[in-house]
């Protein structure tokens, strides 16, 4: 808070104490005339402090890493965030490409910008550095699983085989939301049975607190 006080002075040279309501500090000038004191609270003038960035790390891993046949899991599978912020998921995967049945899913909703950020990964060296690409859709039969929570704004995100992909989504209201893969990685006849249909594998939840 500023205040500012006028303190008339006639003839002789005054000394004026100001003690300010807000802090307790005392500010003192010499006059000969009418001065205006003026007081600045530093605690007002300071800068806001930003928030720092929230990251969430969630890695795809092989049938062979999980010791099951046929199935692959998302590792955690199940994630807590902060409500009315700014978050961004960086899934690395492991796993090959295995061709949607549907072209609906190939395409990026719900993040900021409708879009995601894609750069391919070597299993073998997965820490070396890759050309990243900005996409708004994948092809298809290049998509290896999805992350797909319906209810946390049609949040969609296809992601290729063999690739770290990352993107940003902004969370509302708290609340628990199911994400699920929709790509035919599981087992039986079509694909969708065994790790699509079991928890902590191609289905989580997203909690917002």
């Amino acid at each position: 808070m500023n205040k500012r006080v006028i303190v008339p002075v006639l003839g002789l040279v005054a000394l004026v104490s100001v003690v300010s309501a807000c802090s307790g500090t005392t500010t003192q000038a010499a006059s000969a005339g009418p001065q205006t004191i003026e007081y600045k609270n530093p605690a007002a003038a300071a800068p806001p402090q930003s928030a720092a960035p929230i990251t969430v790390y969630l890695t795809i891993v092989t049938p062979t890493q999980t010791g099951k046949a046929n199935y692959p899991a998302y590792v955690p599978s199940s994630v807590t965030v902060p409500a009315h912020s700014k978050v961004t998921f960086v899934i690395t995967n492991f796993d090959d490409a295995t061709p949607l049945q549907s072209a609906l899913f190939s395409k990026v909703t719900g993040t900021v910008g409708n879009s995601i950020s894609v750069t391919p990964l070597d299993p073998a060296s997965p820490n070396a550095p890759g050309q990243a690409t900005t996409v708004s859709q994948v092809d298809p039969k290049d998509v290896g699983h999805t992350f797909s929570a319906p209810g946390l704004g049609n949040l969609n995100v296809p992601i290729p085989g063999h690739a770290r992909v990352s993107f940003t989504v902004e969370t509302g209201a708290a609340g628990t939301f199911a994400w699920n893969c929709f790509d035919p990685c599981g087992s039986g006849p079509d694909g969708t049975s065994g790790p699509m249909v079991t928890p902590g594998y191609m289905q989580g939840t997203i909690t917002v607190a």
